[in-house]
């Protein structure tokens, strides 16, 4: 009888500090090299596109609305890839061209967050990505750079893996749980349950 009520207890207490401590974000994130976009200056369509310039070439061309021929520079000698826009096509203002990588880039976590999920964030302290594998690492979360949702449209969040993720890694989906702080009591129930990885 001891140890069934001890098993009862562990087991309570265990469902407790999960749905307490650690909370599933609602929409999958997806591995990704860590990469910046090079975007139009300005509304127009592009006449000219080149991934493979080195740096200082032009990158792409845009003839603006207003008329003006506008030549971007590539920033750097990385690799680079379209974002959709070819010759041709007509972009906005802000609207990435290409995709710019070094080539000692890393492999981050990015994910769509609903506005519910941010509020669970801004109390979170790290989040476990888990793979479809049974992989799990987590990410230090740096909640002062969550974004408020506007319009109930999803934010977007970058996670920076605590360990270097393998590049077979990349593309692949994951699934995000914001673990939020705990009372030190609660450390040794935490340690034991799958859903904080520690």
């Amino acid at each position: 009888m001891t140890v069934a009520t001890l098993a009862l207890f562990a087991l309570a207490a265990g469902i407790l500090v999960s749905r307490s401590y650690a909370v599933p974000l609602s929409l999958p994130g997806a591995v990704a090299w860590d990469s910046r976009a090079l975007s139009a200056v300005a509304a127009g369509q592009i006449d000219y596109i080149n991934p493979d310039a080195a740096k200082g070439e032009v990158a792409f061309a845009l003839r603006a609305t207003t008329g003006e021929t506008l030549s971007i520079a590539m920033p750097c000698d990385c690799d680079a890839e379209p974002a959709g826009p070819v010759a041709g096509s007509t972009v906005l203002a802000g609207e990435p061209v290409l995709v710019l990588k070094d080539a000692d880039a890393a492999l981050i976590v990015t994910a769509p967050v609903l506005p519910e999920d941010l509020t669970r964030l801004a109390f979170a302290e790290r989040v476990a990505i888990d793979f479809a594998d049974g992989t799990r690492t987590t990410a230090t979360l740096d909640a002062a750079r969550l974004m408020p949702a506007a319009n109930g449209t999803p934010q977007p969040l970058r996670l920076q893996p605590d360990t270097p993720l393998p590049a077979a890694t990349a593309g692949q989906s994951v699934r995000l749980t914001a673990l939020k702080p705990m009372p030190a009591i609660l450390e040794p129930v935490a340690r034991i349950l799958p859903a904080f990885g520690r």
